[in-house]
């Protein structure tokens, strides 16, 4: 019987991509949304392995169905930002002195809007863990894989040429070390400003 040594984690990666034309994602959060947990519960959009379905997140139909029924909350045109992620540490073992569990992610959308959305704002910081960010950049979309914790604040400068905006610190911590990314463009549309009848 022969001895086989286990690596961690050397098997399951892919190979890297190299684009020769260089397509540069843009940044800036141009625009968020709210989806309630429950609705990605209810429509089975969290795989068995707690990621987000690309089939359900680049459906412009789920989205549709998540805004009308009110587990979709969208706020189109935002500009923010998003610190990629801060490692979360504990203890390690044998000759590790620390192992990185994950990261904790810090969002910050600026909402334009604000003259009449004081009781959306007011309700949704009340609603800890009820609710994952989504958000867009230029050609992309990411889904945050927990539940998010929601900070709005609409602080006021001294400046009378200065903006009076919602700017909502948006956190949470996940395992996977990076958020998914999904295609923007069979769900672009969502992120236009729209009435529900």
């Amino acid at each position: 019987m022969a001895l086989v040594y286990k690596v961690c984690g050397t098997e399951e990666i892919p190979a890297h991509f190299c684009n020769p034309c260089l397509d540069i994602e843009q940044g800036g959060v141009r625009g968020a949304a709210y989806i309630s947990t429950a609705y990605l519960e209810s429509t089975n959009a969290i795989t068995p392995a707690g990621l987000i379905d690309r089939n359900m997140v680049e459906d412009p139909v789920w989205w549709e169905n998540g805004i009308t029924s009110g587990a979709i909350f969208v706020i189109p045109k935002t500009r923010g930002t998003f610190d990629g992620g801060s490692p979360s540490e504990s203890a390690g073992f044998g000759d590790l002195s620390t192992i990185t569990t994950g990261k904790t992610y810090t969002l910050v959308i600026n909402d334009p809007d604000h003259r009449d959305n004081e009781e959306f704002y007011a309700a949704i910081a009340n609603a800890p863990g009820s609710y994952h960010i989504a958000w867009r950049t230029g050609s992309q979309l990411r889904v945050s894989e927990k539940a998010v914790n929601i900070d709005p604040t609409d602080p006021i400068e001294e400046d009378p040429n200065s903006q009076v905006v919602w700017t909502s610190n948006v956190t949470w911590d996940q395992r996977r070390k990076t958020v998914q990314i999904f295609d923007l463009s069979p769900v672009k549309q969502i992120f236009t400003c729209f009435e529900v009848t």
